[in-house]
């Protein structure tokens, strides 16, 4: 299956995990975002936050065979 991906900034935080048992795929993805205004400083903490959500770039997800 997939990898797992976990971020977690004060901007918020982000969960993504695949697990296969038998013939069911399960996919979970949980995003919780965190309101505010935030001050400019905290760009470069923004960006990597959204760089570490676009690594769950599952574009094929491999599955076993179920029985």
């Amino acid at each position: 299956t997939a990898t797992p991906v976990s971020a977690s900034s004060v901007f918020g935080t982000y969960q993504a995990e695949y697990t296969q048992t038998g013939r069911e795929l399960r996919i979970v993805h949980v995003i919780s975002g965190r309101t505010g205004t935030y001050p400019p400083e905290q760009i470069i903490t923004l960006i990597d936050w959204l760089k570490s959500l676009a690594k769950d770039d599952a574009e094929f997800i491999p599955l076993m065979r179920g029985t």
